[in-house]
């Protein structure tokens, strides 16, 4: 099971269309709401994970223009994403895109555990 980070505004939910302005407002973030195929390293087998509305990716640069990544996951006024990325590194297009969009939201960046990310 992974860790995952959230965007939080201390009990205060972000409304949906609020998350989508957000979202088209953020440069190399947009939204993604389909769902999402998956590839179990073990069996090979794929497992289709259906998408939410709000659900958001980023653009994560790369040969041939980059790979639109779905990162973002809006629930029931929430935002989270996964700690997997390579959050320590400041340039990181998700951590960048995680900061913008927290900072437009006047959101934190906290973990699973309560800690609090001030990058």
């Amino acid at each position: 099971m992974g860790y995952d980070l959230h965007l939080d505004r201390s009990g205060a939910p972000i409304g949906l269309d609020e998350w989508v302005d957000v979202v088209a407002a953020t440069p190399n973030v947009r939204i993604e709401s389909s769902g999402t195929v998956l590839q179990n390293p073990n069996t090979g087998e794929e497992i289709f994970i259906a998408g939410n509305q709000g659900d958001a990716s980023v653009l994560v640069p790369g040969e041939g223009g980059g790979e639109w990544v779905k990162v973002f996951f809006f629930s029931r006024g929430g935002v989270s994403f996964s700690s997997r990325w390579d959050i320590d590194d400041a340039s990181h297009p998700i951590r960048r895109a995680a900061c913008a969009l927290a900072a437009a939201l006047g959101a934190r960046i906290v973990g699973d555990e309560g800690e609090r990310y001030d990058w």
